[in-house]
């Protein structure tokens, strides 16, 4: 399908110097911060781009934003690889004093005052930190396809500190700052008493630049503030079942009538009001009305015998990952437990990653209870495989939709088309005697247009394409469908073995005959072929070796066409 449908994923990477220790990681930690005070929540993921990933791994394409912040010099081969990064049309901001895209650098004696010259509005005085340095005036760049001007001076010699230059034929850009408007003033190491509150009276104006920096570079500064956590109903598709679970987990509350979990402590309450949620706390009523929720559309499209079919669900929490941390082994064992968020604060991914959860993501975490002696028992990668699958096919099996674009990426990620991340599943498991518990994590993107792409954008591009009017997605249907389809996946799994899900699976994937590289951006080349017996991906090598080979491991969610071999034993 022909699509003009176009974004680019919410990833920023910060590189904070050559050395990978802890000090570098305190200083991404410190530049990690400022930025999400900039941008607000919901908009972007902030990853910390490693010296040795700079040249190994594929991280440009993916990449929204790239931060330089390390006093150190780069070294030629990662300047040479941030500048062609550029040159292909990235954004950069630099606060390193030795990373200049080609222009002269002199030494001088700066005191911490800059005068910023924004595109629009009055010049802004601001203390800040600067490094010493000054860009050479007049500016004169070495390479033809750059234009450069000065936005940011000294205060009395009106020398360059701060430049944005216009890379190239793809309208690549980067912001190049000898002031360091990344530190906070109480990182300063002479700690003198006036130049600290000197800098502390200026940190609201030093945001405000660093904002419109952000923003001169494309970013969106939403200055939004984290939703208050909020307490969680449980809500029962019937009442002899609900009867049945309340006094099963009455059963297990302490004096206070408390669940204690390992992460989370579930609180059940008699009023919604009736306690404040906290990250440790979740306040829980029995039933009521939520307006943040339909329950009678989620109710009507679930088809499940079992899962699914006790919900907890919160408006706003840190993840749903954790609450039904106690709760499975507290109801009875044909109980399908579901723990759904309209909104996450602290949304978890695979291998670390963040997901970005606003409003209109779809966000749920599926107990589901699996005989280790079973056909999927013994496979038990396949859950995560067989809940994307369910995702794509919650759409695309419905009377007009076959042909909206959603595709697997391997391991556990819905795309749309092949190129960009919709969607991701996280499984984490617990072995109780010969039955698997497993927490199966999921979020998509069904109305929510920021940061990047969602199914109702897909939908919409539909009906103006094809002249058709399909209706929008709502989150509790397509949570619903999922769910239903994942009951019906493995029971068929659990049945007939795994042929007839691998058929399924192998129609929506992205990656029938792909090359991909093995260990690294440069490393040898392989073709996948499809899932071996465990779920691993299998490949062939250039000499007709067939391997297993996992997911790379990266912390970006991101990278193209890069897998790790797995080691057998």
């Amino acid at each position: 399908m022909s699509t003009e449908v176009q974004a680019k994923p919410p990833n920023i990477l910060v590189y904070t110097g050559t050395k990978d220790t802890q000090i570098e990681q305190s200083k991404f930690n410190l530049v990690k911060e400022v930025l999400q005070q900039c941008l607000g929540p919901d908009y972007y993921t902030i990853y910390q781009l490693k010296h040795d990933q700079v040249l190994s791994q594929p991280w440009a394409e993916n990449t929204a934003l790239l931060v330089v912040a390390t006093p150190d010099e780069t070294g030629d081969a990662v300047s040479q690889k941030f500048e062609h990064f550029v040159h292909e049309g990235g954004r950069l901001l630099s606060f390193c004093p030795h990373f200049n895209m080609g222009l002269l650098v002199v030494f001088g004696k700066w005191r911490q005052g800059i005068v910023y010259h924004p595109p629009q509005g009055s010049a802004k005085e601001v203390d800040v930190y600067v490094t010493g340095l000054c860009f050479a005036s007049p500016l004169q760049v070495d390479k033809v396809s750059t234009t450069v001007k000065v936005i940011g001076t000294t205060k009395n010699e009106n020398r360059p500190l701060i430049v944005d230059a216009c890379v190239g034929s793809h309208d690549g850009r980067a912001l190049l700052s000898q002031a360091h408007l990344e530190m906070n003033p109480s990182d300063d190491e002479v700690r003198g008493t006036e130049m600290f509150t000197q800098l502390k009276k200026s940190n609201p104006r030093r945001y405000e630049v660093l904002k419109d920096l952000l923003t001169t570079l494309g970013l969106t500064c939403s200055g939004g503030e984290v939703a208050a956590l909020t307490p969680s109903h449980l809500l029962v598709v019937d009442d002899t079942l609900q009867n049945t679970v309340v006094q099963a987990i009455s059963s297990h509350l302490d004096e206070k009538r408390a669940l204690r979990g390992g992460q989370v402590s579930l609180l059940f309450v008699e009023h919604p009001e009736a306690a404040t949620a906290t990250p440790e706390e979740l306040p829980v009523f029995i039933g009521g009305a939520v307006d943040s929720f339909n329950w009678q559309v989620y109710r009507d499209n679930l088809k499940t015998r079992i899962l699914g079919k006790v919900v907890l669900y919160t408006e706003v929490l840190p993840t749903t990952m954790t609450v039904l941390d106690r709760l499975p082994s507290c109801v009875p064992e044909d109980t399908g437990l579901i723990a759904i968020a309209h909104r996450q604060t602290s949304g978890r991914g695979r291998g670390g990653n963040v997901w970005l959860s606003p409003v209109g993501c779809a966000m749920f975490t599926l107990h589901a209870r699996i005989p280790l002696q079973s056909e999927l028992g013994n496979r038990l990668k396949f859950i995560g495989h067989i809940t994307s699958l369910a995702v794509v096919e919650s759409v695309r099996t419905l009377p007009g939709y076959k042909d909206i674009d959603l595709r697997l990426k391997w391991p556990n990620d819905i795309y749309y088309g092949e190129s960009m991340k919709i969607g991701g599943v996280m499984v984490t498991f617990n072995t109780e005697g010969n039955i698997c518990s497993a927490l199966i994590g999921c979020g998509f993107n069904v109305s929510n247009s920021n940061p990047t792409i969602c199914i109702n954008d897909l939908v919409k591009q539909h009906n103006k394409l094809h002249n058709t009017d399909l209706p929008d997605f709502t989150t509790e249907e397509l949570i619903a469908r999922a769910v239903t389809i994942i009951e019906e996946v493995v029971q068929e799994f659990q049945e007939n073995d795994s042929d007839t899900f691998l058929q399924r699976y192998y129609n929506r994937w992205i990656h029938s005959k792909q090359r991909v590289h093995l260990d690294s951006e440069n490393g040898p080349l392989a073709t996948i072929v499809g899932l071996d017996y465990s779920g691993f991906l299998s490949v062939v090598k250039e000499d007709g070796e067939e391997v297993s080979v996992e997911p790379d491991g990266n912390s970006f969610d991101m990278l193209k066409n890069l897998i790790t071999k797995k080691t057998r034993q």
